[in-house]
């Protein structure tokens, strides 16, 4: 928000639910848009209580990308497939972005899922891989046509980091053996607290819940929980 003025209708991220028409992997070139960029998300997460979507000065959208020979890409099939079938657009390509992270550019938007529907790409036969369009594929068509920079300013994330806009409340009913890989796809913050508890600090939202565990420390000044590394012991147990 605005410190200055909190109601300044430019600092208001705009939140509005859609019901699906189509399949799942779709819903992002389905979704009606009016707005000149948004970002997309499921029911199994809601928008972080501490949200800045990065912008430069002269307002283009910053995205983070994983280099697709580092292991947070390499290890994972859902990322190895992504990449390859961004590459039908760019032969290139060698960066990954994550679907839930983009900042879309909704004209954008609307070309590359009509050249993606042209295409008529075959079903994968994993069902661990991404089964309908990305956003690797999406910014592989704007390196092609040399749009990409002139849209966004694109950063390495595992040298500048990243911030979550979105945070996950639910796990699938009938959760698959990939799912949790794809999870953990290129995140590279789930560590392990003492008492063997699996932990992403990235997805607490106040101080109290992210220094529970030993593993999280909390920023007052981005107001983000990070992991620490591990603490110096304490003098009280730690429930």
């Amino acid at each position: 928000t605005n410190p200055e003025d909190p109601e300044d209708d430019k600092y208001i991220l705009h939140v509005r639910e859609v019901d699906r028409v189509g399949p799942d992997f779709m819903d992002w070139c389905e979704a009606p848009v009016e707005s000149e960029y948004f970002m997309y998300v499921n029911t199994y997460f809601h928008v972080m209580k501490n949200v800045d979507l990065l912008l430069t000065k002269d307002n283009k959208p910053l995205v983070s990308y994983i280099e697709s020979d580092l292991a947070f890409c390499a290890d994972y099939p859902a990322c190895v497939y992504a990449v390859e079938r961004a590459r039908e657009f760019e032969p290139d390509m060698d960066k990954m972005m994550q679907d839930f992270e983009q900042v879309f550019q909704t004209t954008e938007r609307d070309h590359f899922c009509q050249e993606w529907k042209e295409k008529n790409f075959p079903p994968p036969d994993d069902a661990c891989v991404p089964q309908g369009p990305t956003s690797t594929a999406y910014m592989a068509r704007l390196v092609a046509l040399k749009k990409a920079k002139k849209i966004y300013k694109i950063k390495d994330k595992a040298q500048y980091g990243w911030r979550n806009v979105f945070k996950r409340v639910h796990t699938s009913l009938n959760p698959s053996v990939c799912e949790g890989n794809q999870r953990k796809l290129g995140s590279g913050d789930n560590t392990t607290d003492d008492d063997g508890e699996d932990v992403n600090c990235r997805y607490y939202e106040n101080q109290e819940d992210c220094e529970q565990f030993i593993v999280c420390e909390w920023d007052d000044q981005f107001l983000t929980c990070f992991e620490s590394g591990g603490r110096p012991p304490t003098l009280s147990p730690t429930a």
